[in-house]
């Protein structure tokens, strides 16, 4: 959650872009009525260098935490293993894994 809150504050969301943004009403003088609303679109400036910054610190979060992750898993599988006598866990179906070669 924590990271979608910083995504949505720095790369999808600029809150300054939607402070900036100016509404408007149409109006229709001879009816005396709102036809609807205008808003002029907006290019946000984009700072390749900034918002390369945060992405590459979004992704090592990320891929911290995700190390995190896996080594709690692994802890989980291990302590589920150790838990259990042997003539069980050999009773488990075989698994192989081939790894790529390249």
């Amino acid at each position: 959650m924590k990271l979608k809150k910083i995504r949505d504050k720095y790369i999808a969301h600029d809150e300054n872009d939607f402070l900036k943004a100016k509404l408007g009403m149409v109006l229709n003088e001879n009816d005396k009525c709102i036809v609807g609303v205008a808003c002029p679109e907006m290019q946000a400036k984009f700072d390749y260098n900034e918002t390369l910054r945060i992405l590459q610190s979004l992704c090592k979060i990320a891929l911290e935490k995700t190390e995190i992750y896996i080594d709690d898993e692994i802890h989980n599988v291990e302590q589920y293993l150790r838990q259990r006598n042997s003539k069980i866990v050999s009773k488990y179906q075989e698994m192989f894994v081939e790894a790529d070669k390249d």
